[in-house]
């Protein structure tokens, strides 16, 4: 509701200094539709209360083409013409009610919106990594009063961070954790999808959550059940990053802010930040990367002599179905590795103003889940973006 309040504020001052008369805003009420804020706030009949029921439930777009049959096309039902909350001001213009009067009855019915649940488990996750990855202060989470004030002015200045990031004494993201902190920040802001890792990204989450909540686990649990996912290392690993995409797209924009470097198939990588990316966030990458091939070339080696031994109080079939997949993983992490490698020895370093999706282009081996990285690579080296830095090296890309 804060939202709408400050978006009435702000038409009304936008009115005020155009100096629109009452026929002009009778006009602009025709044409766009009346702020949602502007309805009266008589409480829904039992008919109306039948109908609002069944028209909450519904997917967003069945609910606008019912809207508009009824009350006609006006733009702030067909378009995208919305302050804070799309279906909550449809159903204001379809109802003509106060948004106030339509959350209390959407609470007195206990009604969600479709997939309100998910997003909502999505929308915590996501906050939970950003915590992990020290991008936002998980003390403002748990205390929403610590974080610094909006400016009542409607045209001072944007805020250097938003609200809720972790910030250092300079007022600029913070590059280590501030003291008393209660959460480690990983070096370098790489995480890895290796459980017992000195900074595992599962664990990481958790510690977050732990922060967080006065009931770590069984909110989690709640939030993986929602999800239907049996951890989450499994959810970070299917899931996150999807999500994540989408959640930062807009229209033909996409820029993920943490990238999911990973194996093809085997399962282990590694998770970075993208506001921090430099080359030598690449070395951090290549240095984990050859740690675990490494061990994985260890475990070959013991794994062989098992075999060899006929399993070692072990079946000879399990010993060989680990024997392989550790094989595999070897083989995917030295390739992993040498790329990153390759690519930090080029001496590229990430430019801010090429944009997210031109810097994941020059890593694209190593985020096969994110097909466009590589569609946009060979644009690169077709030439297509010569004014962007990372052009420069189109031809070793």
């Amino acid at each position: 509701m804060e939202l709408l309040d400050r978006s009435l504020v702000a038409e009304r001052a936008v009115n005020d200094m155009m100096i629109v008369d009452e026929s002009g805003l009778e006009y602009v009420d025709t044409e766009i539709g009346p702020h949602p804020l502007s309805y009266v706030r008589e409480l829904l009949t039992d008919e109306e209360r039948v109908v609002f029921e069944r028209r909450y439930e519904m997917p967003i777009d069945d609910l606008i083409d019912e809207v508009v049959e009824e009350k006609g096309g006006s733009r702030a039902i067909a378009n995208l013409t919305y302050f804070a909350d799309r279906r909550l001001e449809v159903l204001a213009h379809a109802f003509e009610r106060h948004p106030e009067v339509l959350v209390a009855a959407r609470q007195e019915l206990g009604i969600l919106p479709p997939g309100y649940l998910e997003q909502y488990a999505e929308d915590i996750f996501s906050y939970l990594f950003g915590c992990a990855m020290g991008r936002w202060d998980v003390r403002i989470g748990r205390d929403p009063s610590l974080a610094p004030p909006l400016s009542e002015d409607l045209f001072a200045p944007v805020p250097l961070c938003p609200p809720g990031m972790l910030v250092g004494p300079d007022g600029f993201p913070a590059v280590d954790a501030p003291e008393g902190y209660p959460l480690e920040l990983p070096p370098n802001r790489v995480l890895v999808d290796e459980p017992g890792h000195r900074w595992d990204v599962e664990a990481a989450v958790i510690a977050a959550a732990q922060v967080l909540f006065d009931d770590p686990d069984a909110i989690v649990a709640e939030m993986l059940e929602i999800l239907g996912r049996r951890s989450v290392r499994e959810y970070l690993r299917r899931d996150f990053f999807k999500s994540h995409l989408k959640r930062y797209s807009k229209s033909r924009r996409k820029a993920p802010i943490y990238w999911q470097l990973t194996l093809k198939k085997a399962p282990w990588g590694v998770w970075v930040y993208v506001p921090t990316l430099t080359r030598e966030t690449l070395y951090a990458v290549a240095h984990e990367a050859r740690r675990r091939e490494r061990l994985a070339a260890e475990a070959v080696v013991r794994l062989e002599d098992e075999k060899a031994q006929g399993g070692a109080g072990r079946s000879v079939r399990k010993v060989t179905e680990d024997l392989h997949a550790e094989t595999k993983l070897t083989e995917e992490v030295r390739a992993f590795r040498a790329e990153a490698e390759r690519v930090a020895e080029l001496g590229w370093e990430p430019d801010a103003d090429d944009g997210i999706i031109l810097n994941a282009a020059v890593v694209a081996d190593l985020v096969p889940a994110w097909k466009d990285a590589a569609a946009t690579r060979k644009e690169i080296r077709a030439g297509k973006y010569p004014w962007a830095t990372v052009s420069r090296f189109k031809d070793v890309l």
